[in-house]
């Protein structure tokens, strides 16, 4: 958004922040997909005690989901 605000009053060049912003959404849509992949289940543990989040609160809202994708 501040992006376009500068691009929409001259500051940067609207291609350049629009490249930009495609580049990061891209980028970051790929990170994540690996992230997952590759540290899926047991890195979500991991975070979770990071912030305190208990393996069973895990567990639930895992399963939470799986019934919402039914």
């Amino acid at each position: 958004m501040v992006g376009g605000f500068f691009a929409g009053s001259g500051e940067l060049d609207y291609w350049l922040v629009l490249g930009s912003a495609v580049t990061g959404a891209i980028l970051g849509d790929n990170f994540g997909y690996w992230i997952g992949v590759y540290g899926g289940w047991p890195l979500l543990l991991r975070l979770g005690r990071v912030f305190q989040i208990q393996e069973a609160q895990l567990t639930e809202v895992k399963s939470l989901i799986q019934q919402q994708r039914r």
